[in-house]
């Protein structure tokens, strides 16, 4: 019997000198490495490498970029609500554990914090702030923001303590969402983080004016997205690349951003024009070279945008619409034309009242090539009337057109409706001529499948193409 086990027990013996030397190995290399190494784990991975060895303990406990979220206990929220307390419990133990072990006397380059906490939690949130100050982090983002909103939480957001904000900083990237920010913190920033370059600020209830003066060299993108009470962005920094604003109707003011070039702006309000938000920007209309807006087409003034500024640097647009499925986004087309060296058009549609969809309108497409565009991506493509006439003046005049890429709207859709826009889109194929592609893709599932309600008894015959003149076989102009 000792004989048979003998070579087992030295096997074993000798996998343990192979583990041990693997791990010699890996703690002889430089921090810089094992840091770089350690970054492509997620905190929990890297909290249990640190009982590996001494040395991997001492890198742990100096690590310069700590990422703080919990995915899986976000899962199990949404499946069970009621875990919501004791998830939130368990998440804020483990970071401010894991902040009190980090004593190195090493700066922080990022703290990222990521959960659904709510004021419960201020202490907590004040102390992670006090430690990013101490630490001299360039990188803070704390994003409490419940994700998808599919729960239903507590209103009150942590606040920002006040004192942290008017303390000297080294920050480079600012972003708070769902974290309360008052104008009064706004201006302590201004004035104390002279390195800022990017700030965002997300879902904050208590600003009402956001005014960012030249202070702010360095600044080069600002976020500003759904906070409740803001009436007035006010903006003055030179070196400004990008600005993002989702909201209802504010005053805007942007000047001196000669630098500017990526916008996106609008709003899911059925009562929020965006025409706003083109007086507001006409002045760097012409520099643009991105340009995204969110527009929900309930609102009348929203239909359709009369003389658009000339878009003559913009490569790419974004145009998200939410709008009953009866609508026609054909009022949006100049805008289109009024790019003439765009390269890719990226329509997003929320539909609603799909069962609802009006006959197709057969029309004569006015032709204005665009001679550039070689990008059509149609994300929420439902084969309705809404985006096969939009679909169908693009395919009349982008002369250049080199691909069609196509998102189907989440598959939790009916059925029926689901497979009227697959057909939809074979037909779209048979459309395009050789060598002109149309690639496929799902958009992402929700943590967890709705539960699926009976499939209505309904037949959905996919709407022509050929309906449209100007697509039939010999008139696609390409």
């Amino acid at each position: 019997m000792m004989t048979k086990s003998w070579p087992a027990l030295q096997s074993c013996d000798n996998k343990v000198k192979r583990k041990e030397g693997v791990t010699s190995g890996l703690c002889a290399l430089p921090d810089e490495i094992l840091f770089s190494i350690l970054s492509s784990f997620t905190m929990k991975e890297v909290a249990r490498l640190s009982v590996v060895s001494h040395r991997w303990k001492y890198i742990w406990e100096n690590f310069p970029r700590l990422h703080f979220e919990d995915s899986r206990a976000m899962e199990r929220i949404l499946e069970s609500p009621k875990v919501i307390s004791d998830e939130r419990s368990n998440f804020v133990t483990w970071v401010s554990r894991v902040v009190d072990q980090h004593f190195g006397v090493a700066a922080i380059d990022e703290l990222r914090i990521k959960f659904c906490l709510t004021r419960t939690y201020q202490s907590h949130v004040d102390k992670w702030a006090v430690f990013a100050s101490e630490k001299q982090v360039k990188t803070l983002d704390l994003n409490f923001t419940s994700k998808f909103n599919l729960v239903n939480m507590e209103s009150a957001h942590c606040t920002f303590p006040l004192k942290v904000a008017s303390i000297k900083s080294s920050l480079i990237s600012l972003c708070l969402r769902s974290v309360d920010v008052t104008d009064e913190f706004i201006g302590c920033l201004v004035c104390s983080c002279i390195f800022l370059e990017k700030l965002c600020v997300g879902n904050s209830k208590y600003l009402t004016n956001l005014r960012v003066s030249s202070s702010l060299q360095r600044l080069k993108h600002l976020e500003v997205t759904h906070c409740s009470h803001l009436k007035i962005i006010d903006i003055s920094t030179p070196n400004l690349v990008s600005f993002t604003y989702y909201g209802r109707a504010i005053e805007l003011h942007i000047r001196h951003a000669s630098w500017l070039s990526k916008v996106a702006i609008g709003s899911r309000e059925y009562n929020a024009s965006i025409s706003y938000a083109f007086d507001s920007l006409l002045q760097y209309s012409s520099q643009l070279e991105y340009l995204s807006l969110m527009i929900n087409l309930k609102c009348e003034s929203n239909i359709q945008i009369i003389n658009p500024p000339a878009l003559t640097n913009l490569k790419h647009i974004e145009l998200y619409f939410i709008a009953c499925c009866n609508k026609s986004l054909l009022g949006w087309t100049s805008l289109i034309v009024a790019a003439p060296v765009l390269q890719k058009l990226t329509l997003k549609l929320y539909g609603f009242d799909i069962k609802h969809a009006r006959p197709i309108a057969k029309h004569n497409a006015c032709r204005c090539p665009l001679k550039c565009l070689k990008t059509l991506e149609i994300v929420g493509f439902m084969g309705r009337p809404i985006d096969l006439e939009f679909a169908a003046f693009v395919l009349e005049n982008a002369i250049a057109l080199e691909e069609v890429i196509v998102d189907f709207p989440p598959m939790f859709r009916p059925k029926p409706y689901h497979k009227g826009a697959r057909e939809c889109l074979v037909e779209l194929k048979t459309k395009l001529p050789p060598g002109r592609y149309v690639h496929e893709r799902e958009l992402p599932q929700l943590f967890h499948q709705p539960k699926q309600e009976p499939e209505p008894n309904v037949n959905i015959t996919p709407t022509p193409l050929a309906a449209f003149t100007g697509l039939g076989d010999s008139h696609l102009g390409f």
